[in-house]
C-alpha cells in the first residue's frame, strides 16, 4: 500500500488550511 494515501494527504491540507485559515475569519 502508499505510504501516504490520498485522503490522508487532502484531509492534513485541509486541516493545516484551516488551521492557517481560522484566525482570519474569526
Amino acid at each position: 500500500k502508499p505510504a501516504m494515501p490520498e485522503e490522508n494527504y487532502y484531509g492534513w491540507l485541509v486541516n493545516t488550511k484551516l488551521s492557517e485559515l481560522a484566525p482570519l475569519v474569526h
